[in-house]
């Protein structure tokens, strides 16, 4: 039925024209590393290995987008809290770590459906890792050197911390009584616990 068909179609056309101009930019500052995009057909075991040299390329480039994007993601969000007045705790912990921690969830979705969950666990613990002693101590300690003391007002930032703990024990158990596997069952509880996040942190704001 063309009827029904145009709208998807039409749909699919709008995508398609927000999606090229992106994919054309990375294409043309992102250097190709895949063997495909060579015209190589070879299963993993035969794969030729790039060069260190494009991979240090393609990997710094990728930094370097993220980056750039994520810093766009903030800018947003403070024009929404200078406008709405939206507090800027609650925009961290919803607007901006959603949007910086995207691309997190689909490399482990990517190396999870390849069959290679450890990578998968560990980019998500890895992560995290990084933004706590890297990404946030890294600024500010850039600040002290250039301004002197940093003093932050954590009094909105508390009742996240001990969301973060209640995450943390409620993720060590639910493993541990797998015997260290993850379900289907575990994944929906996160989803789960995440949700109820998102709401508690919606009602404080």
């Amino acid at each position: 039925d063309i009827a029904k068909v145009a709208p998807l179609r039409l749909a699919l056309t709008l995508i398609d024209s927000l999606i090229k101009p992106t994919s054309f930019i990375l294409a043309w500052t992102v250097p190709e590393w895949r063997p495909a995009a060579f015209g190589i057909k070879a299963s993993h075991s035969e794969s030729p290995a790039p060069s260190l040299t494009r991979l240090l390329v393609a990997f710094f480039a990728s930094m370097a987008w993220l980056s750039g994007t994520a810093y766009v993601v903030c800018l947003g969000s403070d024009v929404i809290n200078r406008r709405w007045g939206v507090p800027q705790a609650f925009l961290g912990l919803t607007l901006v770590a959603v949007g910086t921690s995207w691309p997190n969830l689909m490399a482990s979705v990517i190396t999870a459906r390849d069959g290679r969950g450890a990578i998968a666990v560990s980019n998500a613990l890895g992560s995290n890792v990084q933004n706590v002693f890297f990404v946030l101590a890294g600024p500010l300690w850039v600040s002290v050197l250039l301004n002197g003391s940093y003093v932050a007002d954590g009094s909105d930032i508390l009742t996240s911390v001990l969301w973060m703990g209640i995450t943390l024990a409620f993720t060590v158990a639910a493993v541990a009584y797998e015997g260290f596997r993850l379900k289907c069952w575990a994944g929906w509880s996160f989803m789960a616990v995440y949700a109820a996040y998102l709401v508690q942190a919606t009602v404080l704001a």
